[in-house]
């Protein structure tokens, strides 16, 4: 690696077989459960693999696909190489919510945090990240954002270490969060999310994504 990141770990997937994702290396959506802030179901019909990549597709009444990865660590690197788009980009409807992201594997919110490293929304003309934590006052979101070519197969990491969470595109550092505040207190897992974010119809997508690594601290 580029970054002297090292081999990736067995929970890394590459993506070459054909149906429901390795279950050795995912937790699947059940079939099917609310969606993200009640909006919408999370579907594991949805989250399938064939042609080389793993695809979450979502239709217009909001069903959608979610997966987790088995690994929690605390530090590492993640790293998948994506593209989001309309199904048809003349349909109409709510655009839904692509995000990369680490999450807790306490499933304690906010208090354990969150790293959004590529979040964005299908038609946008870029993408940000958001690192959640909280304080006295309240959930707080570092904030970042980048311009990319959504559609395009590009590679969107996240790297984790004490003082310092970095974000990259296609191997280039775009942040560099060092906020103490924003370190989590305890080990994450990358997840892959197409979200319906507003409720009501939504313009069919996808989230297509070729491979995902994970890499030891």
């Amino acid at each position: 690696m580029r970054y002297g990141w090292g081999v990736p770990l067995p929970s890394s997937d590459t993506f070459t077989y054909t149906g429901a994702p390795d279950p050795a290396k995912w937790d699947q959506a059940g079939e099917c459960w609310p969606g993200n802030a009640g909006n919408g179901q999370r579907c594991a019909s949805h989250t399938t693999v064939g042609g080389g990549f793993l695809r979450e597709s979502g239709d217009a009444a909001g069903r959608t696909g979610w997966l987790a990865n088995t690994t929690n660590q605390k530090y590492g690197r993640w790293e998948a190489r994506a593209r989001m788009t309309a199904t048809d980009p003349t349909a109409t409807g709510n655009p839904y919510h692509p995000v990369l992201l680490l999450w807790p594997q306490s499933e304690r919110w906010p208090q354990d945090g969150e790293d959004d490293y590529a979040e964005t929304h299908i038609g946008a003309d870029g993408i940000d990240a958001f690192i959640h934590h909280p304080t006295p006052s309240g959930v707080v979101q570092d904030h970042y954002s980048t311009p990319v070519e959504l559609t395009s197969w590009h590679n969107y990491a996240i790297e984790w270490q004490p003082g310092h969470i970095r974000g990259y595109l296609d191997g280039v550092q775009w942040f560099d969060d060092t906020d103490p505040a924003a370190q989590p207190p305890g080990p994450m897992h990358g997840t892959i999310q197409l979200d319906d974010s507003t409720g009501g119809t939504q313009q069919p997508a996808h989230l297509d994504v070729q491979w995902f690594r994970v890499y030891a601290p």
